[in-house]
């Protein structure tokens, strides 16, 4: 179909030139020239209009007045006064570098009502569109599971419709932890003195951590760099993201084409704006400066004093949606841990969730399930006993659960399955108001 149209351009360069010419060296009529100015304009559209319907969604954008779409509608608190000099334009394009930055999705953000109201409208692109774009990705999805499908090892890919860099993520952060666990499955063949050798930690060695991985091997293992170097290169092979990225490109033409929303992309949407607002700058607590809240929280989850009493509240929290559990600080009036940095002072600390994309850079996502990486073996045995778990490569405190919040669908509790939390320090109180602490609105972004 392409060529036919790329034949017809040709057609109507060459019939146009040739109308011309033989205008300008004929006696013709004004007749003549009235057909040909009504006549070339009409084949002119007709063209640009048939190559644009022939590409369907990359042709015509249709507005959500036309096609259909979900127009989602703001207010600002209006018991909350304004900050000085603040501008809904300001409030709309920050909204639209969160949602929607490379304009991939044809939202519109504009204020309304006077300023205090935003107005978001996200156009779904009517169902045969939709219906066309999602059998196109899982037509990619197939190809790219059949291309690779010695690396992914029969796994599924699950990346949502359009997300190139995020299906070329999942494909090479699968390939690199099945072959990393090959290549650990494979050393003892090649070292014996690997074989139950539980004082190297190699299992706490990171997916790809190849420079680590040999310098363990030469101390525990007796063997030459050299050699050692080799048999790592001979036997991990993870793919590249060049090579990945090339050929899902090759599939779907382009990363960067315009899209609409699907019903669940849109629940996703409101979940992006609501988290707009206010944004905490967390750090994440480690071994070095917050020692004695590590300890603490170790000791309260792995050694408990009331085991039975101490999961019956897990478990209540759990239900709630809330965060886990913590031991009561040192300072209780101030609920505050010590801190071994002068310069950084007592701190107070709590959970903060994991999301589904560090849950998929940590080889924590539930795919992980079937394919038994080191990583998610060792939060199983952790979730199993209700116990946290020392990240070996920040030296920072990890806790993982069954996701059974009821306040949540069914459907969306059963995707989830598992919600895991890092131990980090809440954020510095403000100077100018000691009751709240340093966050950014969505004014400031």
């Amino acid at each position: 179909m392409q060529q036919l149209f790329f034949w017809l351009w040709i057609l109507f360069v060459v019939g146009s030139v040739a109308t011309i010419l033989y205008g300008i060296y004929r006696d013709v009529s004004r007749l003549y020239w009235k057909v040909v100015v009504c006549l070339f304009p009409m084949l002119l559209s007709a063209l640009v209009v048939g190559k644009a319907v022939y590409r369907g969604q990359s042709g015509f954008k249709l507005g959500v007045d036309l096609v259909g779409g979900t127009i989602l509608v703001y207010e600002l608190d209006p018991d909350k006064e304004l900050k000085e000099g603040y501008k809904p334009e300001q409030l709309a394009a920050s909204l639209k570098r969160r949602i929607d930055p490379n304009d991939l999705y044809n939202v519109t953000i504009r204020p309304a009502s006077s300023g205090k109201r935003i107005e978001i409208i996200l156009p779904t692109g009517g169902a045969r569109e939709a219906e066309k774009a999602e059998e196109a990705w899982k037509s990619v999805l197939a190809e790219a599971e059949a291309k690779y499908q010695a690396a992914l090892e029969g796994q599924n890919l699950t990346a949502g419709r359009g997300r190139v860099e995020r299906l070329v993520a999942e494909i090479v952060n699968r390939s690199e932890a099945n072959e990393w666990a090959k290549l650990l499955k494979a050393l003892p063949d090649k070292f014996p003195k690997m074989k139950d050798n539980k004082e190297a930690k190699l299992d706490e060695i990171k997916i790809g951590r190849v420079s680590e991985l040999a310098s363990a091997l030469e101390k525990h293992a007796g063997g030459k760099r050299e050699e050692i170097d080799a048999f790592i290169k001979e036997n991990y092979k993870p793919l590249s993201d060049a090579e990945v990225l090339t050929f899902v490109k090759s599939l779907t033409g382009s990363d960067s084409q315009r899209r609409d929303f699907t019903t669940a992309e849109i629940d996703d949407i409101k979940d992006k704006i609501k988290k707009v607002g206010s944004l905490e700058f967390r750090l994440l607590a480690n071994q070095v400066d917050d020692r004695a809240a590590m300890d603490a929280v170790r000791k309260f989850y792995n050694e408990p004093a009331k085991g039975d009493e101490f999961k019956t509240e897990s478990e209540r929290l759990a239900k709630l949606g809330q965060l886990p559990p913590l031991p009561e600080p040192e300072d209780k009036q101030n609920k505050t841990w010590p801190t071994t940095r002068d310069d950084l002072g007592p701190c107070s600390y709590s959970w903060v969730e994991i999301g589904r994309q560090e849950r998929l850079l940590l080889g924590l996502n539930n795919d992980m399930e079937a394919s038994g990486g080191d990583r998610w073996t060792r939060m199983a045995a952790a979730r199993a006993k209700n116990q946290v778990e020392l990240m070996p490569d920040n030296q920072t405190l990890i806790f993982s659960r069954k996701c059974e919040n009821q306040k949540i669908p069914d459907a969306e509790r059963e995707q989830k399955k598992y919600e895991y939390f890092l131990l980090c320090r809440d954020p510095q109180v403000d100077p100018d108001k000691s009751d709240e602490r340093l966050t950014v609105s969505g004014q400031d972004l």
